[in-house]
Formats: structure tokens, sequence, C-alpha cells
């Protein structure tokens, strides 16, 4: 078996360096200076006690900056591999159009990746592809190029949504599950993952977006009364938005609303991921968070006031 890693980023990169640990194959799409210095020097994969592992260039590891490139000599895949994409949300509609022809042959994609809708945008691409959904609340981090950092425990919890096409196969997603059975990613078989998605989504919507906009790490938000308020406005739209879309969530936001402060006091120190990509100049995923609510809200006739305005601050501080 080979995972494809199609986006190695912080995550993608983690997950590169914690399945290749554990035995597996792994061939990873990325590109530019991280792309050059792992191929020449290899991946540095630090771990949560703090020990450093060089990755090198071999048989069992490889990287590549486009799957297509004819001298590339890349591997042809077999139906027992898998292809992750772990990009950012915001380019996942290019790579999918790009590598059209190899995740059609292949028949399936795992996803690992924060946002809601993205599954829809696959399949207006490829109508008759299976999707598997990887949900994680490990931290990574790229401290530079070649080099990443496994910041925080967490979760790993991998599903079937239920805007597949095609039947559920349990034993293929038994074999997904089980990738990771001797890794510090052990991940789970989640049953219903649309809702764990969406209590994900309450979670980023609570911290990502009012973070980045004061420019505050996670404490800082719950040390604020006025912050603890707005967070809990947004996800009270999340939520009236989930239960119009009709996903069985909670039939009051308030135990959604208190995890996101006890988020919040777990990680203080944290900068949120979106606030990251602002401090280092990126496009950031407002729109598959706090901009897909604002999306579904005009489609089911619901307001949304307080994404919608986070959404346009974000927006404003990214042409910055």
């Amino acid at each position: 078996m080979t995972i494809y890693i199609i986006g190695m980023g912080a995550v993608g990169s983690l997950f590169g360096a914690v399945l290749h640990s554990s035995g597996h194959k792994v061939v990873g799409l990325c590109r530019g200076v991280h792309y050059d210095t792992i191929k020449h020097h290899g991946l540095v994969y630090e771990n949560l006690e703090g020990n450093h592992l060089t990755i090198s260039i071999g048989d069992n590891f490889k990287v590549f900056t486009d799957f297509h490139d004819p001298k590339s000599n890349f591997p042809i895949l077999s139906p027992h591999d898998w292809i992750f994409i772990s990009s950012k949300a915001y380019s996942l509609e290019t790579l999918v159009k790009e590598y059209k022809e190899i995740l059609s042959q292949h028949g399936s994609v795992v996803l690992v990746q924060n946002g809601i809708g993205n599954e829809e945008m696959i399949l207006k691409i490829l109508p008759n592809i299976k999707i598997y959904r990887l949900l994680t609340t490990n931290g990574a981090l790229l401290k530079s190029p070649g080099k990443v950092k496994h910041t925080g425990p967490g979760y790993t919890k991998i599903g079937f949504p239920e805007c597949n096409p095609l039947p559920i196969d349990k034993k293929e997603l038994e074999t997904l599950v089980n990738c990771f059975s001797d890794s510090v990613l052990s991940a789970d078989l989640e049953n219903d993952i649309d809702l764990l998605l969406w209590e994900k989504i309450f979670v980023n919507i609570g911290i990502n977006a009012i973070g980045a906009v004061n420019n505050v790490p996670n404490g800082g938000l719950v040390e604020s009364d006025e912050l603890k308020l707005l967070m809990g406005e947004a996800i009270t739209e999340s939520w009236k938005v989930a239960r119009g879309l009709h996903i069985p969530v909670d039939s009051s936001p308030d135990r959604y609303i208190e995890f996101t402060y006890s988020v919040c006091e777990k990680t203080k120190p944290n900068r949120n991921s979106m606030l990251q990509d602002l401090d280092k100049g990126r496009e950031t995923e407002i729109g598959f968070i706090n901009g897909k609510i604002v999306e579904y809200g005009k489609n089911l006739d619901i307001k949304t006031p307080i994404n919608l305005k986070l959404t346009q601050q974000i927006e404003e501080l990214e042409k910055k």
C-alpha cells in the first residue's frame, strides 16, 4: 500500500512523516522551497516529545512537484493505495481539476481539510467518486521549509459522508482506518462524520475569524466578555443553518458554545490557523468556514449578519 498526499503543508507533512514512520510507503506532492528542501535534505519531523527524525528520499518516501510530469517517474497507483488531499480548502477545486484523470481512475479520495461544502465541489467535477473524510485535531506546524512539528495531540476520525453517490464499502473503510493503527495519529471509525464535521465547524466559527480580526491568541478570546458574546452569536447563527440543513445537531447551541470556550482555555497561547495565514500574508479559508455559513443561510432564508461581517472583515485583511 502506498499513501499519496496531495498538499504537503503542515498537516500533510505531519501525516506523511507519521505514516512513513509506522511502515507505510508515502508519496507527497509539494512545491517551492519546501519541495527543494525535502528533496535534497529530507523531511525533518519533530514529535510530541521534541525528538527529531529526518526522513530521507528513498523507495518508501518520495516527493514530486507535479504528478503529471513524464520525467518524474511517478509510480502507477494500485487499487489498494490511498490518495489524501490535505491542501487548503481554497485549492481543492484547482487540484481536483488538475488531477481529475488520476482521481477518476482510482475511484476514491480522502479529504483531510477544514471547511464545509468540500464534498459538493468534488462531486460537481467527479460525480462518481467515493469521498472519505478525515477529521483531526492534532496540531501541526511547518517551522520552516522541510521541517514539521507535531504541536499537540488530538483525535483522528474517519468516516463516509452521506453525500456519496456510491454505497459504502465497510472493508475498504476499515482498511483506511487501519492505516493509522500503529501510529501516534491512531484513528477511529466515525459513523456520523457529517455531524462531527459540523461540530468542528462550530469551533472554527467561534475561534478563527474572531481571533484573526482582533489579532489575539485563543486565550484572549475568552478573557473578553465582548468577544465571548460575539463567539456565541456567530456559533448560534451557524447552528441555525445546520438545523435548516437537517444536520442532527443538539436542540440548543449552548453545548457547542461552551465547548468552544473550553478549547480556548486549553489552547490559550495558540494563534489559530486563520490568524497564522494572515501573519504570513496568505489567503485564508474564510470562504469555506464563515463564508459558507453565509452562503447556506441565503439559500435557506436564514439571516447570518455576524458571519457576514466577519467574512467581510477577513477579506479586507487579506487585501492588506
